[in-house]
């Protein structure tokens, strides 16, 4: 599934899938590598975002959004870690072991439990079926995640996590802006018919996310063509894994890897072709750098009807998150 969406989806704010093969174990993604780390490690380190920072990245992230949902496809694991940062500090989405493709805007819906449960839709909790609208849901979730630097919706434990998604009042900061929390309560609507971005066929939900005043300073033309400087830019060392959380990196592989045996040859092939399509003008090569993504190595699959991670309580998709000035997860 991750392997076609890949194929399918070519935008400047989502990952690129450059080659897939496999092993009779394993299948192997080269994917972009985008050296400025993650939005997760950044948040983790500034705690919370300013208004202007948050503006941008979520006027990126709603045109991939966009993109994806014309396509017929559902991120459903929207979530700072999944947000990488280029060598110029634009954002883009990747992992979509979680996504469901071909479903139409007609009011086709599905009905997995899947996701990261901090960050779900209430329609995705409660299994009443989801659509397109989880995902503008999610996109709430992080939006006050940046700008407060807290989740809205945490619970001792998961079961509690669910209720607060399903009954809890959203507590709003008094510091946010007006427009900040007017495109808040617009996304926190309990009912995905009445939720910014959900409501209406696909197109016409993004435009009204598009021209709410939160988004009034955007030009979508220059952002959509990487016109507009990002906020942070992340530091060039020479150490590419510089921006990544020894989390990751300090990692040892589950499971013996085939790769160095059965596939140096096609990734030998990947990159000659992959260096002859990046010439540069004057005639020399470059090796454009390049992530190898070993589906069913680098995640743990469940036996859920997503084929996701299975998450205790807690646990934040890929790693636990460091405790919050509250006691909470931030």
């Amino acid at each position: 599934m991750e392997r076609n969406i890949l194929a399918d989806v070519r935008h400047p704010f989502i990952v690129g899938l450059h080659y897939a093969f496999q092993t009779e174990g394993k299948l192997y993604l080269i994917l972009d590598f985008l050296k400025g780390g993650d939005l997760f490690t950044r948040l983790s380190k500034e705690v919370m975002f300013t208004e202007e920072d948050v503006k941008f990245y979520l006027a990126e992230l709603a045109l991939a959004l966009d993109h994806l949902h014309s396509l017929g496809i559902i991120y459903r694991d929207l979530k700072p870690e999944n947000l990488l940062l280029d060598s110029d500090g634009h954002i883009a989405v990747t992992d979509f072991g979680l996504s469901k493709e071909t479903l139409d805007s007609d009011g086709s819906k599905a009905y997995s439990f899947c996701g990261t449960v901090e960050y779900m839709a209430p329609e995705v909790v409660n299994r009443k079926g989801h659509s397109f609208a989880a995902d503008w849901w999610s996109f709430g979730v992080l939006m006050y995640e940046m700008l407060t630097g807290q989740l809205p919706f945490q619970g001792e434990n998961r079961k509690d996590t669910m209720n607060q998604i399903l009954k809890a009042k959203l507590g709003m900061p008094e510091y946010l802006s007006p427009e900040a929390q007017s495109l808040l309560r617009a996304l926190f609507k309990r009912n995905p018919a009445n939720r910014l971005g959900g409501g209406e066929p696909t197109e016409e939900g993004v435009a009204k996310l598009k021209a709410h005043p939160f988004f009034a300073t955007i030009d979508w033309r220059l952002l959509r063509e990487k016109k507009i400087q990002p906020p942070f830019k992340p530091t060039v060392v020479s150490d590419d894994a510089f921006h990544f959380d020894a989390a990751f990196t300090s990692k040892t592989p589950k499971g013996k890897s085939e790769f160095p045996f059965q596939c140096q040859k096609t990734f030998d092939i990947c990159l000659s072709r992959l260096s002859r399509s990046s010439s540069k003008r004057d005639g020399s090569r470059t090796f454009p750098r390049l992530f190898v993504h070993r589906a069913g190595f680098a995640h743990e699959q469940s036996n859920d009807s997503c084929g996701g991670r299975t998450l205790g309580p807690g646990q934040h998709g890929h790693r636990h998150r460091p405790l919050g000035r509250d006691g909470l997860g931030s």
